[in-house]
């Protein structure tokens, strides 16, 4: 049995409360002004989270209450199976509180020798060399593919979310698991090949673009469920098991990545004014959460906000980053613009194979793994069918994430500017 999706049921009420009213003027009166407010966006920094200021007139009453109705619906981060839901019961290994783990000197990617135990022999472990992290439809898959045509990358499964999902909703609750479920082919090939001088210099990495923003069971479960404040963090977890690990990052304009994600994500019907409702509604849940708790509360705890069709918080790039920021030097991280990489894909690959510590490769091989007609993403017909959002949708987003983005270009320059036009084409579908 399956616990019905919070959205599924949010649509099934929409439909009862306003039946067959006519929406299509639905809209703010005015957009209104972005206003600071709720508590200090972190403890390292003075500045206040900005949203905006949603008068609840501008909201029809059909959707308020919708929004009232959301939280007796769900009570986990997202829809979960009853097998799921058993496993959640069950406490993953507490990472922060490992042993430090000694790695060996002789291995390019992070390996050590695992004692023996209970009979077992001893055996050699690896964790990912370098994390590519990034927002849901930024070009994550396309990099993915790329990076791992390297000869010395080993190419894993791309996306395990083993640090925000599986370590709670499945049996593979510690490290070891994690390794033998995702990682024990790249771990036996780095251990089968070696130089003349016995160094081993495959390395791999892990994929899996919710590292970046997905922090949602980390704060919801065990010790840190009734805490106000979010905790812990995806860069915690990844720091404390390797403070010199590489951190790729991945991000696209946050309003056209929005609505790309919207329409990949709902593979049935949908229209731009279905988007433009679940924009209003998220807008206003992220109002009402932000004026009793922090940013990080909202974003990182809130589980209204973070299981619904229009995720409004995974654009909020500049909160996220801060949390790599915070725990990993500035030279440990590589934050690239997709539309910047796309049209320059030749460049960006040295550039991120010289980021990784590889060797240069031949320029042959470099313009077959930087070919542009090898994409690994174009967007569906069905839609592009669709059509792009409506006009007065992309102006309350571009609004929304304003402030956001400045405070983006304040943290990493003025190349990430996302607040730019931006020119809308297939390539960044």
């Amino acid at each position: 049995m399956y616990f019905r999706p919070f959205m599924t049921i949010r649509k099934q009420r929409f439909n009862l409360i306003y039946g067959n009213q006519h929406i299509s003027n639905l809209t703010f009166a005015t957009l209104p002004p972005v206003l600071l407010s709720g508590e200090d966006f972190h403890a390292s920094t003075s500045q206040k989270p900005p949203i905006i200021n949603v008068h609840q007139s501008n909201i029809p009453d059909f959707i308020t209450k919708i929004i009232n109705s959301n939280q007796e619906d769900e009570h986990f981060c997202r829809t979960l199976t009853k097998t799921q839901i058993m496993h959640y019961k069950i406490q993953p290994e507490d990472i922060l509180n490992r042993e430090p783990i000694d790695f060996l000197s002789n291995f390019k990617n992070p390996c050590w020798l695992n004692p023996a135990v209970r009979g077992q022999e001893s055996e050699i472990l690896c964790l990912p060399y370098f994390y590519l992290v990034g927002a849901p439809k930024s070009g994550t898959t396309d990099l993915y593919r790329r990076t791992t045509l390297h000869p010395d990358i080993y190419k894993v499964i791309k996306e395990p979310h083993w640090f925000t999902r599986l370590r709670y909703t499945s049996r593979l609750k510690s490290l070891k698991d994690y390794h033998n479920q995702f990682l024990i082919h790249a771990t036996r090939s780095i251990v089968s090949h070696s130089d003349v001088n016995g160094n081993h210099n495959i390395i791999f990495g892990d994929f899996s673009a919710s590292n970046l923003w997905d922090n949602c069971n980390h704060n919801n479960v065990g010790k840190y469920k009734n805490s106000t404040e979010s905790i812990l963090t995806n860069a915690d977890l990844i720091h404390s098991l390797n403070p010199n690990t590489r951190i790729l990052v991945m991000l696209r304009n946050p309003v056209e990545r929005l609505y790309s994600e919207y329409l990949f994500r709902n593979r049935y019907s949908v229209t731009p004014l279905d988007f433009h409702v679940e924009v209003l509604t998220n807008i206003q849940a992220i109002q009402e959460c932000l004026g009793n708790f922090s940013t990080r509360h909202c974003i990182y705890k809130d589980i209204k906000i973070n299981n619904v069709k229009a995720r409004l918080q995974i654009g909020m790039y500049y909160i996220h980053l801060q949390e790599y920021f915070r725990v990993f030097p500035r030279n440990q991280t590589m934050v690239i613009k997709l539309e910047d990489y796309s049209l320059n894909l030749l460049t960006y690959m040295r550039e991120v194979f010289s980021f990784l510590g590889l060797a240069p490769l031949n320029e042959s091989l470099m313009l077959q793994i930087a070919n542009p007609s090898k994409k690994a993403n174009h967007r569906r017909e069905q839609d592009s069918a669709v059509g792009d959002m409506l006009p007065k949708t992309r102006t309350i987003l571009e609004e929304f994430y304003k402030p956001y983005n400045e405070q983006l270009v304040n943290l990493i320059g003025p190349s990430y500017d996302f607040n730019q036009p931006v020119e809308v084409n297939d390539q960044h579908k």
